[in-house]
């Protein structure tokens, strides 16, 4: 049996350097295709696999799941790209941007990002004041809001950057409604006409974010938050992002991108973490920053993202990279509340959930807690 750090870096071996499969056994497999399932990539490298013509040296076991998630990942493919033609037209008229993120719009632009990607909801961007008659308008075509408490529906639309995930009732589809791209409370949302000034129209009709804005955004996404545990899959999402679209223009847009919305020091933590531990090729001119961090802790930094991001599961995960997922899990939350509110949000939490592990969950159906004030 391969050892954990052993395990998490075949993993990362297989995908940049897919002939490395053709020797390995079904004991091998096992445990591979355990964490590449619980990673959400098990299509993701099915696709690697056939582009290089290593997919046939396989096992037939190793075929068979490989298969069987490339079906689920193309069907989900196809129910995405329908769900995102019908909330066009469902929400037509109530805004003029109306922009698919991530998943959706990869799919939507048939980046190399969308093939063999599962998916777990839909994310929009929409102007702020158009969240209300979208909504309404959402609300009597199906979309209603998750069972949450009371305390979580202020906590979304006073302080968070998109309102509680809508799910279709006939389809069980999961929305999320954006206005910005991080939480309003942190201080950190960029102004999102940078981000507005950056859409693209697909050939059906649907707006998008343009190829280094899409790459900025998921960059944000996994660099900015604190949930990490499909951290190496975004990753992966990127890598595929820049192989695709990585022209001179481009790269000077997303730097570009970077330093208006705020987010040069996530943009440079991405380029080491992805030179770390995928070998992406990255143009000279981004490979001679990387050695040129702006501080000693964000190189640190660097480090440590280079450890969380790691295929991340029970089998792979080492007493080190715990760590680097617990560093950065605090640094996200730091990140996206201002010091009181997040005292006021982890006490809050914590009370509540004693209280339903104690009393059940149905103890806090009509709680009255309020936020903090703003400031």
């Amino acid at each position: 049996m391969v050892n954990k750090l052993a395990l998490g870096q075949l993993i990362i071996d297989l995908y940049r350097t897919p002939s490395v499969a053709i020797s390995l056994c079904d004991n091998d497999w096992v445990q591979i295709i355990k964490v590449l399932r619980h990673q959400q990539l098990l299509a993701r490298y099915c696709y690697i696999f056939k582009l290089v013509d290593v997919f046939d040296k396989l096992t037939p076991y190793a075929k068979r799941h490989l298969i069987n998630a490339e079906i689920l990942a193309s069907k989900q493919n196809n129910q995405v790209i329908h769900e995102a033609r019908e909330l066009t037209r469902v929400a037509l008229g109530q805004s003029k941007r109306f922009v698919f993120l991530k998943g959706a719009g990869y799919s939507l632009c048939n980046d190399q990002a969308s093939i063999g990607r599962t998916y777990n909801d839909i994310d929009l961007l929409v102007e702020k004041e158009a969240i209300q008659p979208i909504e309404r308008r959402l609300n009597l075509n199906c979309w209603m809001s998750e069972k949450i408490t009371e305390y979580d529906k202020r906590y979304y639309r006073k302080w968070a950057h998109e309102i509680p995930p809508l799910r279709n009732n006939a389809r069980g589809t999961i929305l999320d409604l954006h206005h910005n791209l991080v939480p309003v409370v942190s201080n950190r949302s960029p102004d999102i006409k940078v981000f507005f000034d950056e859409i693209a129209t697909t050939e059906t009709g649907e707006q998008v974010l343009s190829a280094p804005a899409r790459t900025l955004h998921s960059i944000i996404h996994l660099f900015f938050n604190e949930d990490v545990h499909n951290g190496f899959r975004d990753l992966t999402d990127i890598d595929l992002l820049i192989k695709q679209h990585g022209s001179e223009a481009y790269w000077r847009k997303l730097n570009e991108l970077a330093v208006q919305s705020g987010f040069d020091k996530e943009l440079w933590l991405c380029k080491f973490t992805l030179k770390a531990l995928l070998d992406t090729p990255l143009p000279d001119s981004e490979c001679q920053s990387l050695g040129k961090p702006t501080s000693q802790g964000l190189s640190w930094l660097g480090k440590i993202y280079a450890k969380a991001l790691m295929p991340n599961h029970p089998a792979t995960n080492t007493k080190k990279q715990l760590i680097a997922l617990n560093l950065v899990f605090l640094r996200g939350h730091f990140g996206k509340m201002p010091m009181y509110v997040l005292i006021y949000h982890s006490v809050h939490k914590l009370f509540t959930g004693l209280a339903k592990l104690m009393f059940g969950e149905s103890v806090f159906e009509k709680t009255t807690n309020k936020l903090p004030p703003a400031r």
